[in-house]
């Protein structure tokens, strides 16, 4: 869950059962970690979230900063330069 507050774990556990398709009855509680700041802040209107990971001149950048500010957006923006890396290195550029 996002936010600066750390959500209550009875939260946790019943949007955790609520993904899975399970009952949270008889788990076992290990650990909680609260990480601040561990993803960027993306405050409405966020415009246009795809910006080109192909910078010219054989540069490529990838991470959270060029596609939706989360971990699956630095997946895929990694995903979208390995993809421009193997389109260019296909065309001969």
């Amino acid at each position: 869950m996002v936010g600066a507050q750390q959500p209550a774990e009875a939260d946790v556990r019943a949007e955790a059962a609520r993904v899975l398709g399970t009952h949270p009855g008889n788990w076992e509680h290990l650990r909680t970690v609260h990480v601040p700041d561990a993803l960027p802040a993306a405050p409405p209107p966020r415009g246009d979230l795809r910006l080109p990971v192909r910078l010219g001149d054989g540069l490529y950048v990838a991470g959270d900063h060029r596609d939706t500010p989360s971990l699956q957006g630095a997946l895929v923006s990694g995903e979208r330069a390995a993809a421009a890396v193997l389109a260019d290195l296909a065309d001969g550029a």
